[in-house]
């Protein structure tokens, strides 16, 4: 015996269930997403299973002529993840009513200077630190041209050391005997060249790397981990930038004197 069909819109999403395969192509467009639908319920479940057993969101899309979309039901799953696990953008599970994620979608939380589209929108704090990364510095010498930052922030460009020159344990080392947020300044670096060995800081809207994380309880449960690491040195960043936005050229004159001096003994 047939199950009871609720209304007509779970009626009609039995019956496409039921629809006839033409050709090879559309067979595995229809697997890939039926086997992508019963992963994240079965995430869901495993994940939040108060949350599944109590919810009375569709398990269907709602749009039945777009088959790339993600039911209800999936998308209160993604809302949970984003709430509790690590971020979602709101755009990108708005997106999720359109096109199906196959893959767990990132999203750069770092400073992700490459991706803005304007760099005079970027906080001052990280402006003038652009050069003493080794992206920040070959863009300004390339791209921006280094009399936007002399006229930007009244600092000749000779007088701040190239960071190939740099001993990178010896300004380590000189950040620490500083006054606290300056021992957070390698950390901020590593932000602006993309080098933090998190992915979550990594990630580059722009220049994205090829990360590939398929719906799994391992991916997942890296990600939290992740998030929760970036969460801590986005703290500790943080504090070192608005420190610096706090009296912009005095303070950035103790960064660079540190600076300096780590290339010395290189």
């Amino acid at each position: 015996m047939l199950p009871s069909l609720l209304n007509a819109l779970s009626a009609i999403h039995r019956l496409r269930q039921c629809q006839r395969i033409i050709d090879t192509n559309q067979a595995v467009d229809y697997l890939e997403n039926r086997f992508n639908s019963y992963r994240l319920l079965a995430l869901y479940q495993h994940l939040f299973p108060d949350e599944f057993k109590n919810s009375t969101a569709a398990p269907y899309p709602e749009d039945l002529n777009n088959p790339d979309s993600h039911s209800p039901l999936e998308i209160e799953f993604l809302y949970l993840v984003s709430q509790n696990l690590f971020p979602i953008w709101e755009l990108q599970i708005e997106n999720a009513y359109e096109e199906r994620f196959y893959q767990i979608p990132l999203m750069p939380m770092g400073c992700d200077w490459i991706g803005h589209e304007d760099i005079e929108s970027l906080r001052s704090g990280w402006q003038i630190l652009l050069p003493l990364s080794t992206e920040g510095y070959y863009w300004l010498e390339s791209v921006e041209g280094t009399d936007w930052y002399e006229c930007e922030f009244g600092v000749s460009w000779q007088a701040i050391a190239h960071p190939k020159d740099i001993n990178a344990q010896l300004l380590k080392k000189l950040s620490c005997r500083a006054a606290k947020p300056l021992k957070f300044l390698p950390l901020a670096l590593q932000l602006l060249d993309y080098e933090s060995n998190n992915i979550w800081l990594d990630y580059c809207a722009t220049n994205q790397p090829e990360v590939s994380l398929p719906w799994t309880v391992e991916n997942i449960k890296f990600l939290q981990r992740e998030w929760q690491n970036a969460k801590v040195i986005l703290d500790q960043v943080y504090n070192l930038i608005e420190w610096l936005e706090q009296d912009l050229i005095n303070h950035f004159e103790l960064v660079l004197g540190i600076w300096n001096i780590s290339s010395l003994l290189k």
